[in-house]
């Protein structure tokens, strides 16, 4: 890779953690007290909807008889694909709701904004390349809008997940919600006045 266009892939990699993604993670967690683990099941559900539409596509291509098995099989694999990633984002939603460990920052900047820096870099080529390589299949398969849109969820949602991955959690308080349930607590049940 040149020098040149590395450095914009890192000044792009910087501009979608510190202008995108982490404005989402942090507004997530002054809202509702959510840690970043639910904007990843988001982009994990993102995901499986464009696994699932891939394997439609593949399920609904009429074929030579040879390849008509191999994209049935192909249909399979990327429906079970599918199954997994929604098991896994339903997996990241409970350990949001049952374990305490989203209480505390582990550190001042997640470790995974510098480790996972050229998976990132890779995902920045590699999926605008599969989003256009999905929307030529879908076009040559006479596919239907609804598919395409639904292709167009797996390139967003594996660039949402691996950036929300690489934010920083805020330190835990008192969310939006949280407050809004105390301050309507506080009007509905005042002290009752006694008088001697």
């Amino acid at each position: 890779m040149s020098d040149k266009f590395q450095d914009f892939l890192e000044a792009a990699d910087d501009f979608l953690i510190d202008r995108v993604a982490q404005p989402i993670c942090d507004t997530v967690r002054k809202t509702t007290g959510w840690s970043k683990r639910i904007p990843i099941a988001v982009a994990l559900i993102l995901i499986a909807i464009g696994l699932a539409a891939y394997a439609f596509a593949f399920f609904k291509t009429p074929a030579y008889p040879l390849f008509h098995v191999l994209f049935k099989l192909i249909g399979m694999f990327l429906s079970s694909l599918a199954l997994v990633v929604i098991a896994t984002a339903c997996a990241q939603i409970l350990a949001e709701f049952f374990t305490a460990t989203n209480t505390r920052p582990s550190s001042t900047m997640a470790k995974e904004r510098l480790t996972k820096k050229p998976g990132r870099l890779q995902t920045l080529v590699t999926q605008p390349i599969l989003l256009l390589a999905g929307i030529l299949l879908l076009i040559s398969l006479s596919g239907t809008i609804e598919n395409a849109l639904g292709i167009l969820c797996y390139p967003i949602g594996m660039i949402l997940g691996n950036y929300f991955h690489a934010c920083t959690d805020l330190p835990p308080g008192k969310s939006l919600f949280a407050k809004t349930k105390e301050f309507l607590g506080e009007l509905w049940v005042r002290p009752r006045q006694t008088t001697s």
